[in-house]
């Protein structure tokens, strides 16, 4: 999702995407750590999706 979508979305909904998205991250995170094979590029994706998530939640505050 692109910030313009994200933005129409209630506060409640982005809050929970964090958590989900922050739990995506770890796993991927933990994979890594223990050799799996993991793409480096969507571990770069969720922590700039997570970014964009809390500024997002920053700006309806």
């Amino acid at each position: 999702m692109n910030a313009s979508e994200l933005r129409v979305l209630p506060k409640e909904e982005l809050e929970s995407l964090v958590i989900r998205e922050r739990e995506a991250l770890w796993k991927k995170r933990m994979s890594a750590a223990v050799g799996q094979a993991t793409k480096s590029s969507e571990l770069v994706r969720s922590r700039r999706q997570v970014a964009r998530l809390l500024t997002v939640l920053r700006e309806k505050a």
